[in-house]
């Protein structure tokens, strides 16, 4: 099974006028009820990842899927039994 662990590291950001700081605070309380700091995060990374090519940012989940030994077909079947697990419990909420 191939591993979601990612190395993170920290990045302080100093000299936010104060006006920026309650704005990205309300920005994240609307956007998903998030911290500050994890709405922040999620800005720079979508930011970083839109700077490169699709190809590149996809090249760990390539890497990791072959080194899973999974074939396509595999992936397409549990790629389909996971969506119609979810239909299923999406009708039974439903009813």
């Amino acid at each position: 099974m191939m591993s979601l662990e990612v190395e993170t590291e920290c990045l302080e950001i100093v000299g936010l006028p104060s006006g920026t700081t309650y704005a990205l605070e309300e920005l994240a309380r609307s956007n998903g009820n998030k911290s500050a700091e994890e709405y922040a995060r999620l800005l720079l990374e979508a930011k970083v990842l839109a700077q490169k090519p699709f190809k590149e940012i996809l090249a760990p989940t390539r890497e990791g899927f072959a080194e899973s030994g999974m074939t396509d077909d595999e992936l397409a079947a549990l790629v389909e039994n996971a969506r119609e697990d979810f239909y299923r419990k999406r009708l039974a909420e439903d009813q």
